[in-house]
């Protein structure tokens, strides 16, 4: 419920992996948010350009709001959660399209999982890990990835 008007019913999972607006997006769950341009539309994908450097690949499905025509130039907000960003060594060989280097800034023990905390460009990426390469330390260099299907995107 947002201002006295109910956004989204449906079951917890559904809620959490598929919220229709930002607010229940941001409201259930943790999230990173990357500010981008669209850089080109088509029925199989959603390219964004966040930065001057980095083109990242959403699924049209994940639209978020009442506004889903998207064209080039148009100015978006990206979510995703914690736990569907990769995290892999960044000797190996990149796992996704979508795998960028990254240099680890914070590293948490949670006791089942661990917070770490990735700079991607300038971009403070966080993700939830249940396992850590034991090599990795603040200062480490990583891959960072995710599927297209992992991200939500809304049309500012």
């Amino acid at each position: 419920m947002n201002k006295g008007n109910i956004e989204q019913i449906g079951t917890p999972g559904e809620i959490y992996q598929h919220p229709k607006t930002e607010f229940v997006f941001q409201f259930i769950g943790k999230s990173t948010r990357l500010d981008g341009v669209i850089k080109s539309v088509d029925r199989e994908r959603i390219h964004v350009q966040i930065q001057s450097a980095l083109v990242v690949t959403v699924d049209p499905n994940n639209i978020m709001g009442e506004d889903h025509h998207l064209k080039a130039g148009d100015e978006v907000k990206l979510y995703i959660r914690p736990e569907k960003i990769s995290l892999h060594p960044a000797a190996d060989q990149p796992c996704f399209d979508s795998d960028h280097k990254g240099i680890i800034t914070q590293m948490n023990y949670l006791g089942s999982a661990w917070e770490v905390e990735v700079s991607l460009l300038g971009e403070a990426i966080q993700s939830l890990c249940t396992t850590v390469d034991p090599a990795w330390s603040v200062g480490s260099e990583v891959y960072v990835g995710w599927q297209p299907s992992d991200l939500m995107l809304i049309k500012k």
